[in-house]
């Protein structure tokens, strides 16, 4: 699934739920938008973005826009490591079908744990 930098990253977790694919249910509840959510490898518990995406256009701190994929990103905890002044324009997410009901019981279960 592929995403503006500037989607609300509670929006692109809907949206995914409501379609029956699973990977970014970690993140219902996490605030900002998709391109911060790459920028920092946001996550919780159960899941970060490293673990989700395929690739992201970046803008360079050069001007140039490149697509990174994911091998190609230094992810460590918070953090995507991208060059200093790159924006992140888009990102490609490797989601899967799944059984809405279950993605739904995982999605209720974090929050739960969280409040």
């Amino acid at each position: 699934m592929q995403a503006g930098a500037g989607v609300k990253l509670q929006k692109l977790v809907r949206f995914s739920v409501e379609r029956g694919l699973e990977g970014l249910e970690f993140a219902d509840g996490i605030p900002g938008s998709v391109g911060g959510a790459v920028a920092m490898n946001a996550g919780t518990r159960w899941g970060e973005i490293a673990g989700v995406i395929d690739s992201a256009q970046v803008l360079g701190g050069d001007g140039e826009v490149r697509i990174w994929k994911r091998a190609e990103i230094p992810f460590s905890y918070r953090s995507s490591h991208l060059p200093s002044g790159s924006v992140v324009l888009e990102a490609v997410f490797a989601l899967r079908s799944g059984d809405l009901a279950e993605i739904r019981r995982r999605m209720a279960e974090y929050q739960q744990y969280r409040r």
